[in-house]
């Protein structure tokens, strides 16, 4: 009997670990998406300010100077047409035309717009944001999911660290719990049979 409800005890516990980290996981990963989202939209907002007022040439040279060297994020420019005129991840002169693209035709329709797709570019999983200009062009700026699964990544190994050492802390309980649990009907018992032997005996 100590043996099963020990090793009950130690499933149960084990099952609520996972459980409970799966869902701190899945939290945290949700959370962090939805950051991600709205902080991209705020640095394409105001890189949008910034460029309003000037003609698509010096657009272009801007974009260039700011973004040319930069891997983290995608920033494109495209005409009102649909024509792509700058990509730093990409050559423009091999990208298809881009005006039915969601984010892109909710940008001309709305002022903005976003949309998550596989890009046919670069092939991930991309988030894209992207707003009107005044002169009709379209900014757009994308994350891709990569970034996200590299921090679920990167706190994976904190996780299985945390999970062995309340997994293991766990069994030392359930071993102290069944203890618990078991004496008192163990003394129960004994007394049960020595009250017994001493009748029967009389």
């Amino acid at each position: 009997m100590r043996k099963a409800i020990n090793g009950t005890l130690k499933i149960l516990t084990i099952s609520s670990v996972i459980v409970s980290m799966l869902l701190i996981l899945v939290a945290f990963c949700t959370q962090y998406s939805i950051k991600e989202k709205s902080d991209l939209k705020s640095r394409t907002n105001i890189l949008a300010q910034c460029l309003d007022g000037y003609d698509e040439d010096i657009e272009i040279n801007i974009l260039t100077k700011m973004y040319d060297n930069v891997s983290d994020i995608r920033v494109t420019l495209i005409k009102s047409d649909g024509t792509v005129i700058y990509d730093n991840e990409a050559d423009t002169t091999t990208m298809e035309n881009h005006f039915e693209r969601p984010e892109v035709k909710k940008a001309v329709t709305y002022g903005n717009g976003s949309s998550s797709r596989n890009s046919e570019t670069i092939g991930e999983k991309i988030y894209y944001y992207a707003v009107k200009l005044n002169n009709g062009s379209i900014l757009r700026m994308s994350q891709p999911t990569k970034v996200i699964m590299y921090m679920v990544l990167t706190i994976m190994p904190i996780v299985i660290i945390i999970l062995i050492c309340i997994i293991a802390v766990s069994f030392v309980s359930a071993k102290h719990l069944t203890k618990y649990i078991l004496d008192p009907i163990n003394e129960v018992d004994i007394k049960y049979i020595s009250s017994n032997a001493l009748h029967s005996q009389t």
